[in-house]
């Protein structure tokens, strides 16, 4: 007698409850995600019958592993104590991963996609944009053709990405490169840079979108407006406005590098114009320094610093305490409600012992009266919660995450996780000590 094959029910059929008690095993982002996307009845399993998992904002490492607030120092890998000897080096196991491609390594985030650099054979590398939830990623040959006209020798190291809306839409990549400091791209289709080595671009050391306008901040602290459009689906700069020209800063040793805008009197940038007399008077500034400078370099070291934009965070030694404690000014530009924010921020970094934030000051964007405006007590809508870092920063409001889980009127810095609380004034111990430049934040999606 021939025996019958009994049909069974398709996957979708589970009964809800079942598949909830399923996805409360699924405690990785990633698993959860991956659970959520099989089918309609298994994402309203997840939403109705498995408790919530807690949002909470990620410190992403380039290899991809991350830790979050709540992890303290044993999560931490050796490898990423080699900065200070703030933390016992471990075995890392207890960090958490997100699986990306192989021979990757991420370089940036922003809304929800990661920027990958792909490592090839002979030195070449790609970029991609990566969703790691739900594994889909758009390859950038535009952007890849223009870092491969770099100059010799070739420096394009990606600094920051920052999406204005999707990935659809325009994405504006930072790069070291003097040539190519700033990168537009219609991913997968087209991509265009501002005039190489022309100003203001290549002073630009922090960028952010308030709504489609880009902002962009110098060094010292001068605000400028770049008006994006698409000209025949190629994105580009229409024209650039300053809109706060800082009334000059005092450098800890006196130096005179900060101002190096403050004696420029064009303001706007046309990208039909080409050439400016702003741009012709400052590279006769910077012809004059390298002549006077008292070091002299081989052609690769000359032509390497010819290629590199100026450094973006000021160093100097603090001659008062014995030794010298070597100390940094980071300045970070975030959007939050519809207002630009300024944080400037003074990390030391002893010698042998773990860095901390010396000083914070937070100012707001008055575009009106051409001014920074300080921020004392609290950010002006209340609730929010800054996320700061230099490859990501982020504006949330502290409620989306839980009672209690996040401060409000804070500020999180990545490299240390220390906390400036801006109603008292008060900065909460670091946690850890990682690169300020490496890591990111990142934001996982609510997968409830």
């Amino acid at each position: 007698m021939a025996s019958q094959s009994v049909a069974l029910p398709p996957w979708s059929d589970l009964l809800p409850e079942l598949l909830g008690r399923i996805a409360v095993r699924c405690t990785k982002p990633v698993d959860r995600a991956s659970f959520r996307a099989v089918c309609r009845s298994w994402h309203l399993a997840v939403r109705h019958h498995c408790p919530r998992m807690p949002l909470t904002p990620w410190v992403l490492l380039p290899n991809g592993s991350f830790l979050t607030l709540a992890d303290g120092h044993r999560d931490l890998p050796s490898k990423v104590t080699s900065y200070g000897c703030f933390v016992k080096p471990s075995s890392g196991a207890g960090l958490h991963r997100l699986p990306l491609p192989e021979n990757t390594t991420c370089v940036g985030y922003s809304n929800g996609w990661l920027a990958l650099e792909h490592h090839h054979r002979g030195d070449y590398s790609s970029l991609s944009l990566h969703d790691p939830f739900s594994n889909t990623t758009v390859p950038l040959p535009e952007v890849d053709a223009i870092s491969a006209k770099a100059p010799w020798p070739r420096v394009f190291d990606v600094l920051k990405v920052l999406m204005r809306s999707t990935a659809d839409d325009v994405v504006v990549f930072m790069s070291d490169n003097s040539h190519y400091p700033l990168v537009l791209s219609l991913p997968g289709k087209s991509a265009s840079v501002p005039e190489p080595q022309a100003p203001p671009f290549a002073y630009i050391i922090d960028i952010a979108f308030l709504g489609d306008r880009l902002y962009g901040i110098t060094k010292a602290e001068d605000l400028f407006s770049f008006d994006l459009a698409l000209h025949d689906h190629v994105p580009a700069i229409n024209s650039c406005t300053r809109v706060i020209r800082h009334p000059g800063l005092q450098d800890p040793n006196g130096y005179d590098y900060l101002l190096q805008w403050s004696d420029v009197e064009e303001e706007e940038y046309d990208s039909e114009d080409g050439g400016s007399e702003e741009e012709e008077a400052l590279s006769d500034s910077e012809h004059a320094s390298q002549d006077s400078d008292e070091y002299e370099y081989d052609s690769e070291n000359e032509a390497l610093l010819r290629n590199q934009v100026p450094l973006s965070v000021d160093i100097w030694f603090d001659e008062d305490e014995q030794p010298p404690v070597r100390t940094t000014t980071i300045r970070y530009l975030v959007e939050s409600r519809g207002r630009l924010i300024l944080v400037r921020r003074q990390l030391r970094m002893p010698e042998n012992l773990p860095r901390y934030t010396r000083k914070v000051e937070v100012f707001e964007a008055d575009t009106e009266v051409g001014a920074w405006v300080p921020v004392v007590g609290g950010l002006c809508d209340g609730g929010q919660a800054l996320f700061l870092a230099k490859r990501f920063s982020k504006s949330v409001a502290a409620s989306e995450y839980g009672e209690g889980r996040l401060d409000e009127d804070a500020i999180y810095f990545m490299d240390t996780a220390e906390v400036f609380h801006m109603r008292t004034g008060g900065i909460s111990p670091a946690l850890w000590c990682l690169d300020f430049w490496e890591p990111t934040w990142a934001f996982p999606p609510d997968l409830s």
